[in-house]
């Protein structure tokens, strides 16, 4: 009888333990809650990990003309008056708005500063000059941004008025403006400006302007179809032509001009 109870309990307690074993080597299945968790620390770990990539593509810029306000509307010095339009140009890029302002009250410097000379009100409108400046945005070609300074001035009593576009591209990428030698090299400038004219040869023979005898301008632009040199008022056609403008097409710029200037 003794000897059955003690084999009883020992059969007992070999049952618990292989119990306890068993449930002590099985893993545990997580809630939903500790899923939710574990998927979300994954997800913030691999972020962590993986590169920012950083965009490479220029700021689009937008930009509105907006009137600058003067001191006065005619500034006048000891000899006579010029009546003053200043428009600037607002963009979402502080440092093109700088450049524009800087530009105008360097161009202009009478519309801006207080006149204590003769008042207007003592000459009639036909004695009184007339100044506009205002600068545009003409549009975006990659890195490059696009814009015109339009310049209009007429002497009181003049046959006509003078006027001049200029055009102001800035690089993006690099904050500065672009000029002829960015273009460039000057080892390429005779073979650039032959290649402008062969490709406006009947033009320029016909207003007297042979190979080779093209001077060069700092004044450019693009349109859809090429690179365009724009010359002042008289330089090479008369004041009834306007502006001239000469076309270099974007198949015979290429080898010439530096290929980061040129539409992919």
């Amino acid at each position: 009888m003794y000897l059955q109870q003690k084999m009883r309990l020992a059969l007992l307690l070999s049952s618990c333990m292989f119990t306890v074993a068993f449930v002590g080597c099985e893993q545990k299945q997580p809630s939903s809650d500790e899923k939710t968790t574990a998927v979300s620390e994954q997800k913030t770990s691999t972020s962590e990990v993986m590169p920012t990539i950083i965009s490479d593509t220029p700021t689009k810029i937008h930009a509105e003309t907006m009137s600058m306000t003067l001191p006065q509307k005619v500034s006048c010095e000891s000899d006579e008056c010029t009546e003053y339009k200043v428009d600037t140009i607002e963009t979402n890029v502080d440092w093109i708005n700088d450049y524009f302002v800087g530009r105008l009250q360097k161009d202009a410097p009478l519309a801006f500063q207080k006149s204590t000379h003769l008042p207007a009100s003592t000459l009639a409108p036909s004695q009184i000059n007339q100044s506009s400046y205002s600068a545009r945005f003409l549009g975006q070609r990659g890195h490059l941004a696009i814009f015109v300074l339009d310049t209009t001035t007429y002497a009181a009593g003049a046959a006509h008025g003078m006027y001049h576009h200029e055009y102001i591209i800035f690089d993006l990428n690099t904050h500065k403006r672009i000029t002829m030698a960015d273009l460039f090299s000057s080892d390429k400038q005779i073979a650039v400006y032959q290649a402008v004219f062969n490709a406006n040869q009947p033009w320029l023979e016909a207003h007297g302007i042979q190979s080779g005898r093209l001077e060069p301008t700092d004044n450019f632009y693009y349109n859809s179809k090429g690179l365009v040199f724009v010359y002042p008022l008289y330089e090479l056609a008369p004041y009834s032509e306007g502006m001239t403008e000469l076309v270099l097409p974007y198949s015979a710029a290429k080898g010439l001009i530096n290929s980061q200037y040129l539409p992919k």
